[in-house]
């Protein structure tokens, strides 16, 4: 069960990360009049990402106490 666990975690870490790296090189590539509003874009997607990870992280420290108080 633990070794499903990490895989997961693996792989959205993985997913955060080429998400990442790839808007920063659409970034890069488009620096031009629109940059100022493309960076607003991004900043957006980044926070809403962020969030996203957050809120799992949370939800697997709740759970985790919850099975440590309920085999306790």
């Amino acid at each position: 069960m633990w070794l499903e666990a990490f895989g997961l975690i693996a792989a959205v870490l993985a997913v955060n990360m080429v998400f990442v790296v790839g808007a920063k090189i659409c970034f890069e590539h488009l620096k031009r009049q629109s940059e100022t509003l493309l960076g607003k874009y991004f900043g957006i997607l980044m926070r809403t990402n962020a969030l996203l990870i957050g809120a799992i992280g949370v939800e697997m420290v709740v759970h985790g106490i919850e099975q440590v108080l309920g085999e306790a």
